[in-house]
């Protein structure tokens, strides 16, 4: 049986999408079956970042109104193996009928993945609580401004009013240097404002957007070193997992992708680490032989 992981804030342009699609694609890295949920009807933009805008006919809408099957709609391998994704209708208007029958798609998601993760958009009539009411577990994105702290307490209780135990806090985007220079609160000051245990911290990295746009997920390209973002969702995906996890281990430098794993991942890392080295081994032998 499944986990459903509802991302959620009530601000506006914290990383809600950010922080879903790398929380998935660790996940997926660490060999889990992962389904990502647009649950954005009105703004999606899950298949902008998974690169997927071209690639269904179908979506989620269209199976909780049995106009197809959850499989019909569902993109396999999206971008990453055991990455899958259930993306939100293109057009959707407020005099749409009740879903009744999100249970159901639930409870037979839930058979065949091991983590369901819905990227939640405002509060919808009827969608948002639709999917908030059968998750498992409810991560709250924030940045350390206040604004975005208050919408954090706010959408807690939200979530909580919605039976949601389980919540915890993800600070996304990071400022240490304002930290520093005393203008943003550190972590502990942002945890302790918004009253919300702390899943994770994802450190601010300019090149985030550049890999959006791009399409690239964490954890996908053939590199040896993984960068502090990538770490940060990959501490994330193991505490998700249980596994006790420093909040800040690797993050902050560049580390071998063999010293940062767990022997968990590296079984899955391990292979590809030495394709790639004996790809480099053999590129600079041809490399040298020609200049001879």
């Amino acid at each position: 049986m499944g986990k459903i992981l509802f991302v959620a804030s009530y601000k506006g342009g914290v990383g809600k999408t950010t922080v879903s699609a790398g929380i998935s694609a660790s996940l997926a890295a660490l060999g889990k079956r992962v389904l990502v949920i647009d649950g954005d009807f009105h703004m999606r933009c899950m298949d902008l970042v998974l690169n997927s805008e071209s690639d269904f006919i179908f979506d989620a809408l269209d199976v909780l109104l049995g106009r197809c099957t959850a499989d019909e709609a569902i993109i396999k391998n999206c971008g990453v193996n055991n990455l899958d994704f259930l993306p939100a209708p293109l057009i959707y208007g407020d005099d749409q009928p009740a879903l009744d029958n999100a249970d159901e798609l639930m409870a037979e998601l839930k058979d065949n993945y091991d983590f369901i993760i819905v990227d939640s958009g405002a509060d919808t009539p009827g969608i948002y609580d639709a999917f908030a009411e059968f998750a498992d577990e409810g991560i709250i994105v924030t940045f350390q401004q206040a604004t975005a702290i208050r919408a954090a307490e706010v959408t807690a209780g939200k979530l909580s009013a919605l039976g949601l135990e389980s919540i915890r806090l993800v600070v996304n985007s990071y400022r240490n240097k304002g930290v520093r220079k005393k203008i943003l609160p550190d972590v502990f000051e942002s945890v302790t404002r918004a009253g919300i245990p702390l899943l994770g911290v994802i450190p601010y990295d300019p090149r985030i957007i550049e890999f959006q746009e791009k399409g690239i997920l964490p954890f996908t390209q053939k590199k040896f070193f993984i960068n502090s973002f990538e770490a940060a969702f990959g501490n994330i995906a193991m505490r998700v997992l249980g596994d006790k996890i420093p909040l800040f281990k690797n993050v902050g430098n560049f580390t071998l992708r063999r010293k940062y794993v767990s022997p968990k991942v590296n079984e899955i890392f391990e292979e590809k680490i030495y394709d790639l080295q004996n790809q480099d081994f053999e590129s600079q032998d041809s490399s040298s032989g020609s200049e001879n």
